[in-house]
C-alpha cells in the first residue's frame, strides 16, 4: 500500500484515461456532467492558475494530491450552489482524470495504480462529506471490489462532513 501512495509510475502501468459514460446510471448522467464542466470551469479559469501550480509542484504523492485538490475543488463548488451528492463520485472519477493529465502534461509520471488510488481516495472523502463512518466505507468499498485503505489510516473527516 505504502508504494501506490508514493506514485511509483516506473513499476505501474502508465495512466490511460478511463471512459466511465458507460457505468454513469442514467438518472445520474445530467448532474455528473454539469458538475464535471463546472469544475473544468473551474480548473482552467485564470483565478486557479497559482493554485494548480502549486498542486504540480506540490512533493505530496500523486494520488493524494489529485485526491485531495479535486475533491476540495468540489466541495467550494458545493459551498456555492448544493450539488448532487449521489453524481459527486462520478464527477470525481472524470475531474481526476483530468488532473492526471494535467500532471502528465507538466511531466509528473502518473500510474494507473496512482489514477486507482487517487479514485479510492476521493471516494473515500466524499463518502465521509455524506456522513458515512470509516466502517461503512469499508464494507462499501470491499463490495465494490476496490479495495478499503487509500491510506494507512483512515481519511481524516475535517471539512467533509455536510
Amino acid at each position: 500500500m505504502a508504494g501506490m501512495l508514493k506514485g511509483e509510475a516506473g513499476k505501474a502501468p502508465a495512466f490511460k484515461r478511463p471512459d466511465i459514460s458507460k457505468s454513469v446510471p442514467p438518472e445520474q448522467q445530467d448532474a455528473v456532467a454539469r458538475i464535471v464542466a463546472a469544475g473544468l470551469k473551474m480548473m482552467y479559469s485564470p483565478a486557479m492558475k497559482d493554485e494548480i501550480l502549486a498542486v504540480v509542484k506540490s512533493q505530496e504523492p500523486v494520488p493524494k494530491k489529485m485526491a485531495e485538490s479535486i475533491v476540495g475543488m468540489l466541495l467550494m463548488m458545493d459551498q456555492r450552489k448544493p450539488l448532487p451528492i449521489d453524481a459527486l463520485p462520478w464527477a470525481a472519477v472524470e475531474l481526476l482524470g483530468e488532473a492526471a493529465e494535467i500532471l502528465q502534461a507538466a511531466k509528473q509520471p502518473v500510474s494507473g495504480d496512482d489514477f486507482k488510488t487517487a479514485c479510492t481516495m476521493a471516494v473515500w472523502l466524499i463518502a465521509r462529506k455524506m456522513g458515512a463512518t470509516d466502517d461503512e466505507i469499508v464494507s462499501g468499498l470491499e463490495k465494490a471490489g476496490q479495495g478499503a485503505q487509500p491510506t494507512a489510516a483512515p481519511m481524516p473527516a475535517a471539512g467533509v462532513a455536510r
